[in-house]
């Protein structure tokens, strides 16, 4: 997890060094939330192009976080990736500041658990500092059903407002 830099459009002014503007990501993923629907919805609800469940499982560069960080991690891919868990998996989540532009602690945790997986669905996991949220500083799980008809997220009721 760390903070990356986006090249600016032409003609606008932006803050980041090198005419560029901040960005933040999970293993080098920039997430970019949907805007026509919840990613629950998107889930329970099996619409296309509104995320796509590949979010990568180790960053893609491996580095000593002492020594110089690879330039590729600075430039943050964007995109609505999310990981996908069979209900029951056990998993192993490690939070590493990348410390691309500077160190800093971030405030995270991963709504709906108390790290025992206990509710299938789409969980948001993200840093709690607003404005690293807005660069994209989240992920998101997909916890699939398990095989009973009681242990299978319910649909959304028919008056859940839209968003």
């Amino acid at each position: 997890m760390g903070f990356g830099f986006f090249n600016c459009t032409p003609g606008t002014r932006c803050q980041g060094p090198n005419n560029t503007w901040f960005g933040a990501s999970m293993n080098n993923v920039s997430s970019v939330l949907p805007n026509r629907v919840s990613l629950l919805q998107a889930y329970t609800q099996k619409s296309h192009n509104i995320y796509t469940p590949d979010f990568p499982p180790v960053p893609p560069l491996q580095f000593d976080s002492t020594c110089n960080v690879p330039r590729g991690l600075g430039q943050p891919v964007k995109g609505t990736r999310l990981y996908k868990l069979k209900f029951g998996s056990c998993v192993q989540i490690i939070l590493q500041d990348t410390s691309i532009f500077s160190t800093e602690d971030h405030p995270v945790h991963l709504h709906g658990y108390h790290f025992n997986i206990v509710g299938q669905g789409v969980w948001l996991m993200h840093c709690h500092i607003d404005t690293h949220l807005a660069w994209g500083f989240a992920m998101a799980y997909i916890v699939e059903n398990r095989v009973g008809e009681s242990e299978m997220l319910l649909p959304p009721p028919s008056d859940l407002p839209e968003c």
